[in-house]
């Protein structure tokens, strides 16, 4: 039980400095369009790459809590 709730925290960790990143790509993309101008292929790579990592983490917590309610 411990070194799954170690992992969920971990996971929790990650997420949040990803979600840093992705505030910045965030903050980018929609600085571009307030400006009536297209966002960067790279901001909008950086921003899907950053929502794919939250998702994919989060996804593991999901599992991660269903093992422990199954425990």
């Amino acid at each position: 039980k411990r070194k799954i709730k170690r992992e969920i925290e971990e996971y929790k960790e990650q997420i949040k400095e990803l979600e840093k990143k992705l505030s910045r790509s965030q903050s980018s993309c929609l600085n571009a369009m307030l400006s009536n101008a297209q966002p960067s292929e790279e901001d909008i790579h950086y921003h899907t790459f950053y929502l794919q990592q939250i998702e994919e983490l989060r996804n593991k917590i999901r599992t991660l809590n269903q093992e422990l309610e199954g425990k």
